[in-house]
């Protein structure tokens, strides 16, 4: 709030406004994406928040993991240290001590390797590039600078832990991972899980992926990819596998029952296109996503249309508010 609220007061102050609208960032991402629903997944330094807004209203809270850019800068730099010291290690004939492990690579050094060498692995095996094709990266701030070759594939390992791993954490159980250390697919597909029937039918196509940490190459497909492992694993019950082994026993006639139903209705309603995707539910549409100008050019659109915002601070009376001790906004802000 201290934030926006310098902000606005130098917009009113400065360039004189009278009035300033605040409008929802999840919304303006589904507006540059040309559409009125979806799910919008920000993948932004500090975390990764995820919303779904339908009919250009964000339904229930976010949800947000702390797997963002940060966390893929920081395993970047886990990883080039770790090749570095491994490079050391085979000069000195396994002579390399531990050391080694914590040679310092700048952040700058680190954010340049990231930009022009990151990428993601696809989720199909068929897809995946060579190990013959190898890549060499000058490391140039450690003492003494180096070299490092390896795989093309190995690249893809940052991208891996960051947000596609179970844990980032050292945990003696990466099954049970924290609320805010979700990987992405899961991310999306809790969020998918917990909407309404009617929210979910109209979202579920229309997954945004958006933000600086969506730039690394591959992501979006794979993430898209993993929800519909997800989706046609787990289906949208919130019942996990450990509550169906105990009712072992008694499973098999109530379930034959629910799936013979389920089957019916999906052979009644479900186009045959529709029936070849595997992240088809019901007949109520595939998981797939869509591309987004961002939520900058949204707002823009939207501003062009003189479009009321979520919110209006009009000048007088937030300057007033201010010099009254207050913030300004309204009190639902």
């Amino acid at each position: 709030m201290g934030v926006l609220s310098k902000v606005v007061k130098s917009l009113f102050v400065h360039f004189q406004m009278p009035a300033v609208m605040l409008m929802q960032e999840p919304v303006m991402a589904v507006v540059g994406a040309g559409v009125r629903s979806g799910v919008v997944l920000d993948v932004g330094w500090n975390e990764a928040v995820i919303n779904v807004v339908y009919e250009m209203r964000v339904v229930g809270p976010g949800k947000r993991s702390r797997r963002g850019g940060r966390t893929y800068r920081d395993f970047w730099r886990k990883f080039l240290q770790e090749e570095y010291s491994s490079s050391s290690s085979d000069e000195d004939n396994g002579n390399g001590t531990s050391e080694d492990n914590e040679i310092p690579v700048a952040d700058w050094e680190v954010e340049e390797i990231l930009t022009r060498a990151s990428w993601c692995q696809s989720s199909s095996p068929s897809s995946r590039h060579q190990d013959e094709i190898t890549i060499t990266i000058p490391l140039t701030t450690p003492t003494p600078p180096k070299t490092l070759t390896f795989p093309f594939n190995k690249l893809a390992t940052p991208a891996e832990k960051t947000f596609f791993a179970t844990t980032t954490t050292d945990s003696p159980t990466p099954e049970y991972p924290d609320d805010d250390d979700y990987a992405l697919p899961e991310l999306v597909y809790r969020a998918l899980r917990d909407c309404p029937i009617d929210v979910r039918a109209a979202v579920m196509q229309r997954i945004i992926i958006t933000g600086g940490g969506s730039y690394v190459p591959g992501l979006k497909k794979r993430v898209i990819d993993e929800v519909r492992v997800l989706v046609k694993c787990r289906g949208w019950e919130r019942v996990g596998r450990r509550a169906v082994k105990t009712g072992k026993g008694k499973m098999p006639a109530g379930k034959e029952g629910v799936e013979e139903g389920y089957q019916w209705r999906r052979e009644a309603t479900a186009s045959p296109e529709g029936q070849k995707g595997g992240g088809d539910t019901g007949g109520r549409g595939r998981i797939a996503g869509v591309e987004s100008f961002g939520s900058w050019v949204g707002a823009s659109l939207v501003a062009g249309m003189k479009v009321r915002g979520t919110v209006e601070v009009e000048r007088e009376k937030f300057l007033a508010a201010v010099a009254a001790g207050g913030t300004g906004f309204p009190l639902d802000i």
